[in-house]
């Protein structure tokens, strides 16, 4: 299958074919980085476009006014084989896969996941950092649980749906049905910080391109560097042991879900063994 870049009819604007949509609170940020080291990789220099699931960015992915559109965050490079984006709404939002499959088919994609429940809590204490909370974590949680991932629903350019963030399943899904499993790599979050350089390895043996060594001793964390720089007595929440069982009965199916998907099981996922 091919995986050189495709261009648009002006041949100046790199159409991205390397995606990773998510999940959000699951490592992303460090595997973009990760990403970006490979000679053949171009990560986009703006991370969370946002370019599929937001309509109005979707409408402008490719105005050149635009500064997040794929015209001003990619730099054309002959010696290029991928030009890559992370954007972390683009895993839960329902028409992502869909319009990325209509602009290049022949995308690959890279999906990090994290154990659901400890996904949710650094999700909520993500938005609690930036005050953008209502209550304390469970009642937060609670509050939302009906609540599916609405890409319109902005809190402050962040969104809640905790618990639809975390329920992977169909949303994998989703993107098999456009790209086959074929062209899915699927890698968690715990992997990644416990073997870095067999995850990564793992990803460019998928991406068909040499092996090369990455510098992983800075780990790109988002949000505990928020929590550093701007809240130093901030003070993250966590659930209650009987907590954690509500949200595991919650989610223990989709995880099931996944696992099939994957074709192995998750022991890396403690909430879950």
């Amino acid at each position: 299958m091919n995986c050189r870049p495709l261009r648009n009819p002006d041949k100046s604007i790199a159409v991205p074919n390397l995606f990773i949509p998510g999940a959000p609170k699951s490592g992303t940020s460090s595997l973009h980085n990760y990403l970006d080291q490979h000679p053949l990789i171009q990560m986009s220099g703006v991370k969370e476009p946002h370019n599929y699931s937001i309509d109005e960015n979707y409408g402008r992915r490719y105005d050149k006014s635009y500064h997040r559109s794929y015209c001003n965050i990619f730099e054309i490079r002959e010696s290029i084989s991928y030009y890559g984006e992370s954007s972390s709404t683009h895993l839960a939002c329902p028409v992502t896969a869909g319009r990325i499959a209509a602009d290049n088919p022949d995308a690959r994609i890279i999906i990090i996941l994290r154990d659901p429940v400890d996904r949710i809590i650094s999700h909520y204490n993500w938005l609690k950092s930036l005050d953008l909370t209502n209550g304390s974590i469970f009642d937060e949680i609670r509050s939302t649980l009906s609540d599916p991932f609405n890409p319109s629903d902005v809190h402050d350019g962040n969104f809640k749906s905790y618990l639809d963030f975390s329920k992977y399943g169909n949303q994998i899904q989703r993107y098999i049905d456009f790209f086959t499993i074929q062209s899915i790599h699927i890698v968690t979050f715990e992997a990644l910080v416990s073997q870095p350089e067999e995850t990564m390895n793992g990803c460019f043996e998928f991406l068909q391109i040499d092996q090369v060594p990455v510098d992983h001793s800075v780990i790109h964390n988002e949000t505990q560097r928020h929590y550093n720089s701007n809240r130093p007595d901030f003070e993250k929440e966590l659930l209650h042991p009987g907590q954690v069982t509500y949200l595991k009965e919650l989610l223990d199916a989709d995880v099931k879900f996944v696992e099939n998907l994957m074709g192995r099981e998750l022991p890396e996922w403690k909430n879950f063994r």
